[in-house]
């Protein structure tokens, strides 16, 4: 269905907030249309239902809430129906352009309604809901009323100790907060803003309840690498240095891809490393071991051009993902069995991360099933009954999951 956006922006509910220049399109001076999908009815699972209303439970007590789920257990689905109940304004907040685009479309088809975007030369046109990349967001301040928000929730909460979100937060003073993230703890041991953790379930408890793959481990030593000489940022004392290891990790090309063709000839998976030279390097000596078989992708390559290649890499045209900093949020592809940390981090929510891109069933595996006995055996009956960490850089000695 279509529907005006002008409809939503003159219905008189925007009457205090300064008008904004309406977008129009490139070849005409007609209004922008929404595309509207078709609504989605969807149904909560139990732990879902139990987070949203522990949630609001606790938002009449305090005006800030945590809730903790980890990667694959459906953080989106559930800020989607919390938004949906909301009767206010809403504001939904991310970092990555990713993460904006996949809340965007999931809250228009969830809620059947217009959502507005401000990001770049985007603008909301007063619709009720507004998805904002936290960089705008956070330098457009003055064109919003104080009251203009009833509820802002957060993609990633980890990242809401910056000082941009504080500054919307601060902003948006009478507003109820809510994060949501697969980890809540901090490389720098800091606290995260909000005043209660309204729910919490982790790795294992998603795996033992049936809605994420068991982890397997293997580790792989190379002889060629020697990290003890990678010197540490700052002081020394925080993690490694992103530039030298990036030198180190490229010795260990030829036999990362060595392991990955040999020993897993049929499997998928997100590789991570520390910098371009090592993930290209290594993408390269894949490709001459087994043509066509990896897909190099680092921040310089966007918009388009990166939609178009993860599109590729999901219909099944590569088997590997090198990556530097591009799949460890907002990245989901469940057909990845195996996760490669070619990257050492002393940061655990870095590592959480980049193990969760690997711990999501088959899509639509576990439609259907209501009982933990009956997705258990239907993901070990799968063609992905459990994901590998392969550890060539030894994170899994100094941190666990």
């Amino acid at each position: 269905m279509f529907q005006s956006e002008l409809t939503v922006y003159f219905g008189g509910q925007d009457d205090k907030l300064k008008r904004l220049a309406l977008r129009r399109a490139s070849n005409d001076n007609m209004p922008k249309l929404t595309v509207v999908p078709q609504r989605k009815l969807i149904q909560l699972r139990d732990y879902q239902e139990q987070a949203t209303e522990k949630c609001l439970r606790d938002l009449r007590t305090f005006r800030s809430s945590l809730i903790v789920l980890a990667t694959g257990l459906g953080k989106t689905i559930l800020f989607c129906k919390l938004v949906e109940q909301w009767e206010g304004r809403v504001l939904v907040l991310a970092h990555l352009e990713e993460l904006l685009q996949n809340a965007r479309d999931d809250l228009m088809s969830i809620c059947g309604e217009p959502v507005g975007i401000e990001r770049a030369k985007d603008h909301h046109e007063g619709e009720r809901i507004v998805v904002g990349l936290i960089q705008s967001v956070s330098k457009r301040l003055k064109h919003f009323p104080k009251d203009h928000f009833s509820l802002i929730i957060v993609d990633e909460a980890h990242h809401a100790s910056s000082e941009a979100y504080g500054r919307v937060f601060e902003h948006f003073g009478s507003a109820k907060l809510v994060g949501l993230t697969a980890t809540d703890s901090r490389a720098d041991g800091g606290a995260l803003p909000f005043e209660s953790c309204s729910y919490r379930m982790g790795i294992r408890e998603g795996i033992e309840s049936g809605y994420l793959v068991p982890v397997r481990g293997r580790r792989v030593i190379i002889d060629q690498l020697d990290l003890s000489r990678v010197k540490r940022k700052a002081d020394g004392a925080g993690d490694f240095d992103d530039s030298a290891l990036d030198d180190e990790m490229v010795k260990g090309a030829v036999a990362i891809a060595d392991v990955l063709v040999n020993d897993y000839p049929f499997e998928k998976g997100i590789l991570f490393f520390p910098g371009c030279s090592s993930a290209r390097f290594t993408c390269e000596r894949l490709n001459e071991k087994e043509p066509g078989s990896a897909l190099y992708l680092d921040g310089e390559i966007v918009g388009e051009t990166r939609r178009d290649l993860v599109n590729r890499l999901k219909a099944g045209e590569w088997r590997w993902l090198c990556n530097v900093g591009i799949a460890t949020e907002g990245f989901n592809w469940p057909e990845a069995s195996v996760v490669g940390m070619c990257c050492p981090t002393r940061s655990r929510p870095a590592y959480a991360q980049r193990v969760g891109r690997g711990t999501r069933p088959l899509a639509g595996l576990l439609n259907g099933l209501s009982t933990t006995a009956l997705r258990r055996q239907a993901i070990a009956g799968s063609n992905k009954p459990s994901m590998l960490i392969l550890d060539f850089v030894g994170v899994s000695a100094n941190l666990d999951l």
